[in-house]
Order: C-alpha cells, then sequence, then structure tokens
C-alpha cells in the first residue's frame, strides 16, 4: 500500500461517511405557500434573490456591473 493510499483512502471513506450522516438526517423547515385565515393564497409579499456579489451603485449612468444594473432596472424607468 503506497503513501498516497495510505492518506486517502481514509479520508475518502470519512467523507462518504459524513455525506450519508447528512443525507440521513433531518430535514430543513417544510416550504410552506403563503395563506391568509381563509386558507387561500395572499397577494403581495416578498422574493429574496440571492447573488454572488453586491451591487455598487444606484445611479444608472455608473452602473458598470450585473446585480446594479437589475436593481436600476426594477427601480427606474429605461
Amino acid at each position: 500500500m503506497g503513501t498516497r493510499a495510505r492518506f486517502f483512502r481514509p479520508l475518502a471513506l470519512t467523507t462518504a461517511l459524513a455525506l450519508l450522516i447528512a443525507a440521513c438526517g433531518p430535514s430543513g423547515p417544510a416550504a410552506t405557500t403563503p395563506t391568509g385565515a381563509g386558507g387561500k393564497p395572499e397577494q403581495g409579499g416578498r422574493i429574496i434573490e440571492g447573488s454572488f456579489s453586491d451591487i455598487k451603485t444606484l445611479q444608472p449612468i455608473l452602473v458598470s456591473d450585473n446585480p446594479s444594473s437589475g436593481v436600476t432596472a426594477l427601480l427606474y424607468d429605461s
């Protein structure tokens, strides 16, 4: 058994075991739909959108990145 096999085999087994335990564990909160008192969906609410970076400016003339462009497109008429 080589030096690499001595290192990577326990690492691979530990990783596989950790993934198996995580997959069999309890799940997060169940997704629910926004309902009112009558059980019907309500209009309104909010949407949370994730992004890989922050916006840099809200001035439409200075926008040079995609996150800022997306936000300014929602705020201002083109």
